[in-house]
Formats: C-alpha cells, structure tokens, sequence
C-alpha cells in the first residue's frame, strides 16, 4: 500500500473528531460503560484514552516542533485508565475536550513548513522518530481505537 500525501495524512487527523462523534451518535449512556469482555476497554474508557493519547501525542509533537530532538517519553496507558478512573469522566467534556486538542494542534500542523516534518525527537522506547511518524501514528492510534468502538456500538446496539 502506498504511503498517504501529507495533506491527506492532515486530512485525516482534521477528520477525526467528526468520526468520532458519529459513531458516538445515539449511543444510550448504557451501552457506553459496558466492556465487549471483561478485560477489554468499554466505549467510554476507550474515547477517554483517546483523549489523554491525544494531549501526550500533542505534547510530543510541540516539543519536537519546538526544540531540538528532545527526549520523548512513553506513558502506561493502563495505569492512567485506572488511577484517572475513566469510568467516572463525563463524556460531554471528554468528547469536547478531544475535538477542541485535535482542532488547536490541526491549525498548527497545517502551517507548518515543509522542514518540519522531518524534524526528530528521541522517543526512549521507540528511537528516532520525526513529526511525520507522530502525525501518520496519531491517525493509525485514532482509527484503531474507532473501529473498535463501532464494534461496541454494533454489538450492543443490535441487541436493543
């Protein structure tokens, strides 16, 4: 498979908030804490770890936007679900939240100059990794995590 154009990786990162809030689209308040297994995030963990994803994607993206190949480090995605108890986030907020982050870095992102793509930070489980690989990352990480949660929504939803 060909590599996606920049403007259409820029495309799509401008696309997902819309995405998301259509899936979520009358989804009743029931449906979004229940877990398609008891090990497995439900829809409400899944858009909160979304959100916190984003604002650690977007942190890293600043810094190697503004500085020169700092340090990037890695987060526990499990430890922050757990001890920032997702289940309790109020979903209006979580979702706008989500859009307005992706809306402020996407003004960014699209005026960059083309330089700044290649620009890198040292990611301490990753390696070298340049702006492009965090914006391309960020849209597998969102899509990823969408589909899981239409799957969610058709499990559940075909059973009301």
């Amino acid at each position: 498979m060909a590599k996606k154009s920049l403007q259409d990786e820029l495309q799509d990162y401008d696309a997902m908030f819309i995405a998301l809030k259509g899936i979520l689209d009358e989804i009743p308040s029931d449906i979004l804490s229940k877990r398609p297994k008891p090990n497995k995030w439900s829809i409400k963990e899944l858009v909160c770890h979304l959100v916190d994803t984003e604002l650690n994607s977007i942190f890293r993206m600043k810094k190697i936007i503004a500085e020169g190949n700092p340090t990037l480090t890695p987060y526990d995605p499990e430890k922050w679900a757990k001890r920032l108890k997702y289940g309790e986030w109020d979903m209006k907020e979580t979702i706008l939240l989500f859009g307005l982050n992706r809306s402020a870095m996407s003004n960014i992102l699209n005026n960059l100059p083309a330089t700044a793509w290649r620009r890198t930070g040292n990611h301490e489980e990753l390696g070298t990794i340049t702006l492009r690989f965090l914006l391309e990352d960020s849209n597998r990480h969102c899509k990823h995590h969408l589909a899981q949660i239409m799957a969610i929504k058709m499990k559940y939803m075909s059973t009301k």
